[in-house]
């Protein structure tokens, strides 16, 4: 009798077992999104919920109300660098995203605190790292919930919350040439290669920083011994900057002359064209 019980008892905590190993699919799926602007490391993780057929704002999720901004565990948005949203500086780190929609617009809400389940019991002002009011745009239907980044620069993008027919977007700016010119300066303290010296002058010639500085670098940069045309090209665009055009237009003749050598038909075409125009 005893052996009946166990073998019964063996055979229910089998299909309790069985039963408990069923996975099955969340009604919205998790998703996960990254973005780097500059070199500024965005990262979005949310889950989709679907329309369905169902009226969306005004309904579903009410106007007026705070909204956890998708499904299941909070909504969080986390940056690796500081940034800037609507003019306020905020730490790099974790947030969660919430919504509040409104007729015609809707806000936007980055909170610190990354631990609730949808929204907070009780909502505490003092968490909110920032808040803005944005424009609700129709777009076509989106059936899932989506986020995505567009108008990338290199310190500036655009972050959008899309689902159904409407769309509302936040507007980000990085400290891309802060946080590259303190990297550069803490390198030239130091014993800089060739190749930092080259990178160093391309990056301050690209933003117009210094231009006596971006030639100085590249001179200390560019190897004799080779035939570098590429940086030679590089060379005379900077040298044709700082006003000085007859340095600037036998530096780019040299580099034809090799890249034809070379048979590089990129820059063949490159320097024929700065050609072409300083001697207008």
């Amino acid at each position: 009798m005893k052996t009946k019980l166990s073998l019964i008892t063996l055979l229910i905590c089998s299909i309790f077992t069985a039963f408990s190993q069923i996975t099955l699919p969340r009604a919205s799926p998790s998703a996960e999104i990254n973005q780097t602007v500059g070199i500024t490391e965005f990262n979005v993780k949310y889950s989709r919920p679907s329309v369905k057929g169902r009226v969306i704002f005004g309904d579903l999720v009410p106007l007026d109300q705070v909204w956890r901004t998708g499904a299941n565990e909070n909504t969080t948005f986390t940056s690796n660098t500081s940034f800037t949203i609507d003019g306020k500086n905020l730490k790099a780190g974790t947030y969660s995203i919430y919504t509040v929609p409104k007729e015609g617009s809707c806000d936007i809400i980055l909170y610190t605190d990354t631990q609730n389940w949808g929204t907070p019991r009780k909502w505490d002002n003092s968490k909110e790292a920032v808040r803005i009011n944005v424009a609700l745009k129709e777009v076509s239907k989106n059936e899932l919930l989506t986020f995505s980044f567009s108008n990338i620069k290199s310190d500036t993008a655009s972050m959008n919350i899309i689902w159904d027919t409407y769309k509302i977007s936040m507007d980000i700016t990085v400290p891309t040439d802060e946080i590259v010119l303190a990297s550069i300066d803490n390198v030239m303290k130091g014993s800089p290669s060739k190749s930092e010296f080259v990178t160093a002058a391309k990056y301050y010639f690209s933003i117009d920083k210094n231009i006596d500085k971006s030639l100085e670098w590249m001179t200390k940069g560019m190897d004799d011994s080779k035939d570098q045309y590429w940086l030679m090209h590089d060379n005379a665009l900077m040298l044709s900057k700082a006003g000085e055009i007859k340095k600037a237009k036998k530096m780019a003749k040299k580099s034809l002359k090799l890249a034809k050598k070379a048979e590089n038909k990129t820059y063949i075409q490159k320097n024929e064209s700065v050609l072409d125009e300083w001697n207008k």
